[in-house]
């Protein structure tokens, strides 16, 4: 291993964020070091699902359906959630979709579930494909981080404590919620870190699915004297996961015991061959900033949410977005501003998903114990019942966030601030609503590695496709059948016209009838200032 590197981008942390990012850079051809303390993917599941728009960044990154085929439940799982009082006890109720019909419609890819190690095992696999991307895999940053106007240098130790300095032009800190890159560049937190203590058993139960009956789904959720938890799926009925959100004090000794709480979940006599018990400290923050001159967060760096908060999702999505950007900035089609909008766009999101986390610690229990009998059922479906209200569980934070406040968007409406959007129209800041075109291709895909301008059958797209020639981007005009183009809009949309950035998000929105204004393009592209 050499003593020194010199690279564009250093990329500290290689789970889901900064692999995505890695891999994202080195599709497009930048030179990047990833560094990452394990040889191989930690093991245990950290996350168990990956949402249709993680599948849909994974599909353009080109790795989808290798995904979906190592994923040890099937594509296509069942999405409901069993409510119950144990899996071999009462059923209080059945909640979700009971086909993925629906969501075919809204995303190119559906979700799937697949443990975060399948996941980062395959995108290890495809950057070891990218030529332009080296990676230290053993080697430890301990926050040796000094920046200048010109670039970053970091050092790091490999597995015998030998040092290596790496200068780029660019670093990002992806090293999960104890960032060393945040401390080193004088970042805060906001938030609740360490607001509670949960635990997490896996466990082998090859009869469980036939003595419980109950059937697939994709959430078991427990709810008794003893424990709220909810039990899933590792593969198709072997392999288990119980997380456990809060137990009553007369559980708590048995909280080094893996088998007594699967049999306090179950309530029934269930044959355990291997169980594994796993304490941990849940967090719900935010990083005051997700940048410092040339240093970026991402992933949990960023942003620490506990499991069914979208964790997983908004890395993956902070090193897509970022991938891009600093690709275009380096390949000198983007400009500065561009840049900003990485923090601007994606730290005002990750707030609003940590302010959706319930942070009071363990009082669920306390509060069902008020009640007997079907006043506490009812009690129970209740609560539940406005969990699924929050904006995490409608889904339509996946697809529906909308970026606002940022320097490279442009055109009516525009969202000073992020906000959530339940919409099935195109929007300003938002990822464009899925349509398949006669192709084959998805929206989503028209853009590439560049712009795209989806447009109507009466709108001459000239004026975009000259200026992106003269700013040196890749650009592409897709004519869209006019009742498509109304159907994005909302109004007539032969003469309207709308862009797509490579994360397909809109960029802009023809505000009337045929116009289209060329300086629009370098807005987009963080060529020219524009206050926000």
């Amino acid at each position: 291993m050499a003593d020194r590197i010199d690279t564009d981008v250093v990329i500290l942390g290689g789970g889901p964020s900064g692999a995505t990012l890695a891999l994202a850079l080195g599709r497009r051809g930048i030179r990047t070091v990833l560094v990452d303390k394990g040889h191989e993917p930690l093991p245990g599941v950290r996350a168990g699902g990956a949402s249709s728009l993680v599948m849909t960044i994974m599909r353009t990154l080109g790795v989808e359906e290798e995904i979906r085929a190592r994923a040890p439940v099937p594509p296509g799982w069942p999405r409901t959630s069993v409510i119950t009082t144990g899996l071999c006890d009462r059923v209080l109720d059945v909640r979700g979709p009971r086909s993925r019909a629906d969501e075919a419609t809204t995303a190119p890819a559906i979700m799937q579930n697949v443990p975060s190690s399948v996941l980062e095992t395959v995108l290890r696999e495809e950057i070891a494909r990218q030529p332009s991307v080296t990676t230290l895999y053993g080697c430890t940053f301990g926050g040796d981080l000094v920046q200048d106007e010109q670039g970053v240098t970091v050092v790091v130790q490999d597995d015998a404590g030998v040092p290596v300095t790496v200068r780029a032009q660019y670093a990002v800190g992806a090293e999960g919620a104890n960032s060393p890159t945040r401390a080193a560049v004088g970042i805060g937190i906001e938030g609740h870190p360490h607001f509670t203590t949960r635990h997490t058993v896996e466990f082998v139960a090859p009869g469980l699915g036939a003595l419980h009956g109950l059937g697939d789904h994709n959430q078991y959720w427990v709810i008794n004297e003893d424990l709220i938890a909810y039990v899933l799926h590792q593969d198709a009925g072997r392999r288990w996961t119980l997380q456990i959100e809060e137990v009553a004090p007369h559980v708590e000794p048995l909280l080094t015991d893996a088998a007594a709480l699967v049999r306090l979940a179950v309530r029934g006599d269930v044959e355990i061959e291997w169980a594994s018990v796993r304490r941990w400290r849940a967090n719900a923050f935010y990083a005051s900033r997700q940048r410092a001159g040339r240093v970026f967060l991402a992933g949990d760096a960023a942003h620490a949410t506990p499991p069914g908060a979208l964790g997983l999702q908004q890395g993956i999505a902070d090193g897509a977005d970022l991938g891009w950007k600093l690709a275009a900035r380096l390949q000198g089609w983007g400009g500065e501003a561009l840049l900003d909008s990485y923090e601007a766009e994606r730290w005002s999101i990750s707030r609003a998903l940590v302010e959706e986390v319930d942070v009071r610690g363990p009082h669920r229990l306390a509060a069902y114990a008020a009640y007997e009998g079907e006043e506490r059922d009812a009690a129970i479906l209740e609560d539940i019942a406005r969990r699924d209200l929050s904006r995490l569980s409608l889904g339509i934070a996946a697809h529906g966030y909308v970026y606002g406040g940022s320097p490279v968007l442009s055109g009516p409406r525009v969202a000073t601030g992020a906000r959530f959007s339940a919409s099935p129209l195109a929007e300003v800041g938002k990822q464009v609503p899925h349509r398949w075109l006669p192709d084959g291709r998805a929206l989503v895909d028209t853009p590439g590695e560049g712009l795209a301008l989806l447009h109507g059958s009466a709108h001459d797209p000239s004026w975009f496709l000259d200026a992106g020639g003269g700013a040196g981007v890749a650009v592409s005009a897709v004519a869209l059948d006019d009742e498509t183009m109304a159907g994005l809009l909302g109004a007539p949309g032969a003469r309207r016209a709308l862009i797509l950035r490579p994360d397909a998000h809109v960029a802009w929105v023809s505000g009337e009838p045929g116009d289209g204004d060329p300086a629009v393009v370098d807005v987009v592209l963080g060529r020219v200032a524009q206050t926000v």
